[in-house]
């Protein structure tokens, strides 16, 4: 129940400690918990280890969270991963998701874009891994395929349908891509690089 504070004390509570579990705040039936309960994301480093090294540098971001990310992105239809970004640090979900806590530092843009353009640039890292969610969301039966649209024309798929989908899963894949490195590129643009 809600009560009515004067306006005095209606922002004494801001700096009270709580203990607070992330588990608790993110509901069951939240989108993120149903794909992570489908999905088990580890795959990914399957397709980064080549592009990682242990030896030199500073120690990377986790590629899991990178990608995951690029997915929250794409989920929640964002147009821009700096924006994504932003919202994940204030959004719980997403935390959860990512693995961060309520204290975790968020991995900023100049980050992400650093780490996709020294280690994922011109690879076909993306387009796997995308294909790979998508093949596994198709064997869960949690994509409906019975009708698809491609650039505003809907096709009804009544052939092969993971044939198409697979079709169209390099479109995207590409066409986000492509979206993407436009994004790094003017945000580089902005900071004279």
């Amino acid at each position: 129940m809600f009560f009515k504070k004067s306006n005095n004390n209606i922002y004494k509570d801001r700096n009270q400690i709580e203990f607070v579990c992330l588990e608790q705040i993110v509901p069951e039936e939240h989108l993120l918990r149903k794909i992570e309960n489908v999905i088990d994301f580890s795959f990914i480093h399957k397709y980064t280890k080549e592009y990682s090294s242990e030896k030199k540098g500073r120690p990377c971001i986790d590629p899991v969270i990178l990608f995951k990310i690029i997915f929250l992105n794409y989920f929640y239809g964002k147009n821009s991963v700096r924006a994504t970004i932003e919202e994940i640090k204030v959004n719980m979900a997403y935390r959860w998701f990512l693995g961060l806590s309520i204290t975790d530092t968020v991995p900023n843009y100049s980050t992400f874009s650093q780490n996709y353009i020294r280690r994922f640039k011109n690879t076909n890292v993306f387009e796997n891994i995308f294909s790979t969610v998508i093949t596994k969301l198709l064997e869960m039966n949690l994509v409906d395929t019975s009708v698809i649209f491609v650039d505003g024309t809907h096709v009804k798929a009544s052939a092969n349908k993971h044939k198409i989908i697979k079709k169209q899963v390099k479109v995207i894949a590409d066409k986000y891509q492509k979206a993407m490195e436009e994004e790094i590129n003017e945000y580089r643009k902005e900071m004279g690089r």
